[in-house]
């Protein structure tokens, strides 16, 4: 008998990601939605992206690759009437960051647009619940979405970016199974939604490791793996989707939390020896970094360190686009949507 392959949908921030390594420049689906989805289709799931991009050479490349990762993008809606967000990801020597002007043509990144409500609504109406419903931004569409999708049975999975509307965000806690956070982005998350019964958090602090609790439990403490590091950017993605890959239902003890954290820990430092958020899933098979992670968790002191991954080649884009944001090289001060 063969068993169906469990099933995800995500939804916020699907930006292009344009991602400089040295003298390499290449472009890829990124934003924590579009990588959770994407990392968890490499690791066998059924995923898909509900999002609205731009009706532009940017939206285009975001749904290219997407299906590339045998992502599904009929949730993906190209508007003509926006353009779609992008995001620098420079990888330095000892660090990495993110920059939302292009370098080479002067152009100011747009950002990406809160999911409409009516949007959220059509699509309440015709999908079925996946196994896990993932959200990264706080809109009154993404929040309908992810209480429709949790009283169909759905487990909610909630990654904030930030605060935002203290009114969304107490909604969008009160419906997630679990709530994910980086302590450099939000401080004291307490303070604005205690946690209900059984619902699972998890603080993760950088090199400093990661925090667990489940409910008003106490919290534990989860160390780092260490790794050679190449590119630290995209780690808290796998993270999530890791989390998400080994909880497999609800989480029911502080100990299957823990013990799924630390699986979802050793699979992000791995990914931490490629350059771009998801290059590890596109230079390696998912049983060998399965395998990789697995290793990682079982280390023990003088085994020799994995090897690192390099990059891809840089691709050219059509005439009138700037060969590095794709937005049209007439304009060179475009005007930042809202978020």
């Amino acid at each position: 008998m063969t068993t169906m392959p469990r099933t995800v949908l995500a939804a916020g921030y699907v930006p292009l990601d344009i991602v400089v390594f040295g003298k390499r420049v290449w472009r890829a689906a990124g934003g924590t939605a579009g990588n959770v989805a994407a990392i968890l289709s490499f690791l066998g799931w059924r995923s898909g992206v509900i999002a609205d991009l731009g009706d532009d050479a940017a939206g285009r490349e975001v749904l290219r690759d997407l299906r590339k990762a045998n992502v599904d993008t009929g949730r993906i809606r190209l508007c003509p009437d926006r353009r779609s967000p992008r995001v620098i990801h420079e990888i330095r020597a000892e660090s990495h960051r993110f920059v939302f002007r292009c370098p080479a043509c002067g152009s100011r990144f747009p950002h990406s647009r809160p999911l409409p409500l009516e949007r959220a609504d059509a699509l309440a109406g015709v999908e079925d619940p996946p196994d896990v419903f993932f959200f990264d931004r706080l809109n009154a569409g993404t929040i309908r979405l992810a209480e429709h999708f949790a009283g169909a049975g759905s487990t909610v999975v909630f990654e904030p970016a930030r605060v935002g509307q203290p009114r969304l965000l107490q909604r969008a806690i009160a419906v997630a199974d679990v709530v994910k956070y980086s302590d450099e982005r939000i401080e004291h998350l307490e303070a604005y939604c205690s946690p209900k019964r059984r619902q699972m958090r998890v603080m993760t602090r950088g090199a400093a490791g990661a925090r667990y609790r489940v409910g008003n439990a106490r919290w534990f403490d989860s160390p780092a793996y260490p790794y050679p590091v190449v590119d630290a950017g995209g780690a808290g993605d796998w993270t999530t989707a890791g989390l998400i890959h080994a909880l497999g239902s609800r989480p029911t003890s502080a100990r299957a939390v823990g013990d799924a954290l630390r699986w979802a820990q050793a699979l992000a430092a791995v990914s931490c020896g490629a350059p771009g958020a998801r290059g590890l899933a596109r230079q390696q098979t998912a049983e060998a970094v399965l395998r990789a992670a697995h290793f990682l968790e079982n280390h023990r002191a003088g085994d020799p360190p994995l090897r690192r991954v390099v990059g891809r080649r840089s691709t050219k884009a059509a005439d009138g686009l700037c060969d590095y944001c794709l937005l049209p090289m007439a304009s060179r001060a475009v005007r930042s949507d809202a978020s």
